[in-house]
């Protein structure tokens, strides 16, 4: 399963770098190739066998990291307009009263897309390492100009992907420092700051009683939701007071003290009722399942036209067609997988060389 859908990911990334990607219509389709990459990338084994080299991993994590900037790039402007942008109007037409929140809805899935991949690979982390976008576009997607104009839903997902990204920082300990340093406090004082948003600590709160959790996780109290709202505002204030501090250093010795420091606090009170308890409680979205148990039907749900992900375009990497909304018409499909379209039988004679070994592993079956 691994080989099968990491050469789905292969694909795509192979797709994302040959094809031009100054058009709207190919960077939508760029956004949904990540879409999908981060949705295999919820296997483990799968998330290591695309990251497990460092020229593998660097390509993933420039394909995340491009997808954000772009997105980021268009969000603010998506939420102010009460219709949507022209750059959206391919997704709206498919998805409609949706436009307003979709590009905002994909870079919280990137989010999980980089939790799996950082835990995944030592390479893929420091591709991140090296990365100058990486935290500052993390930072600007949860930055109160963004969630305060995101839907309750996409509120409660950002409260949760991020409290995970957090969550798999504090595994692994050649991270620890660079990750503050590049303003992992920040975030976690945004994360603090979304828990504490209207339906979201309720969320939060219901979903921990109804598992049966005790009262309070260490020193954070549970009981109630004006209770666990009190907590969070006095982490977010010590939060970003660490964060200041560590900043204004005047000397790296006095830095390192003081993330280290921050480190052996157990990274503050929020840090224990974070991830573990955010995923087992109903209360807010689960990011452990994807659309689909089975990755290779939901690649094929994201060809069909007229799905919540990208319309049908041709797999061949040369095709110019665009989607069967620019067409105008269906494609055909392979019959012996169904995961590959085209406009036509030449452009699927010209593909057949890069797709066999997937068509004929996925029909081996």
């Amino acid at each position: 399963m691994a080989y099968k859908r990491g050469a789905i990911v292969d694909h795509l990334l192979q797709q994302m770098l040959t094809a031009p990607g100054d058009s709207d219509k190919m960077r939508i389709r760029q956004l949904y190739s990540c879409r999908l990459i981060v949705f295999f990338s919820e296997n483990e084994a799968v998330a290591k066998y695309c990251v497990k080299e460092r020229e593998r991993a660097r390509p993933v994590a420039e394909a995340l990291l491009d997808a954000q900037a772009y997105l980021l790039h268009m969000i603010p402007g998506q939420l102010r307009e009460t219709k949507p942008v022209q750059d959206s109007e391919l997704l709206v037409k498919r998805e409609k009263g949706k436009g307003r929140y979709e590009f905002l809805d994909l870079a919280l899935e990137n989010i999980k897309g980089f939790a799996n991949f950082f835990r995944a690979s030592k390479h893929f982390r420091q591709a991140l390492q090296q990365s100058e976008t990486f935290f500052p576009d993390l930072e600007s997607l949860v930055s109160r100009n963004i969630t305060k104009r995101a839907s309750a839903h996409l509120q409660e997902k950002a409260a949760k992907h991020v409290s995970r990204l957090l969550h798999i920082f504090s595994q692994f300990e050649d991270c620890q420092h660079w990750t503050i340093d590049s303003g992992r406090l920040r975030i976690h004082a945004a994360a603090a700051r979304l828990l504490r948003l209207d339906g979201v600590t309720e969320g939060f709160v219901k979903g921990w009683k109804k598992l049966g959790g005790p009262s309070s996780a260490g020193s954070v109290p549970l009981a109630t939701s004006w209770q666990l709202r009190k907590h969070l505002e006095s982490s977010e204030k010590k939060l970003l007071y660490f964060d200041r501090r560590i900043r204004n250093a005047g000397d790296p010795h006095t830095a390192r003290k003081l993330r280290q420091e921050w480190l052996d606090m157990n990274e503050g009170a929020l840090a224990t009722m974070g991830w573990p308890a955010l995923e087992r409680c109903g209360g807010l979205p689960s990011v452990a399942q994807g659309p689909e148990q089975d990755g290779l039907r939901f690649a094929k749900a994201v060809a069909r036209a007229g799905s919540s992900a990208a319309p049908v375009v041709c797999s061949w990497e040369m095709c110019t067609e665009g989607s069967v909304l620019d067409a105008g018409r269906q494609f055909s499909k392979c019959a012996n997988c169904s995961l590959a379209f085209y406009c036509s039988k030449e452009h699927q004679k010209l593909h057949w060389t890069s797709h066999k070994k997937q068509c004929k592993a996925e029909t081996s079956d």
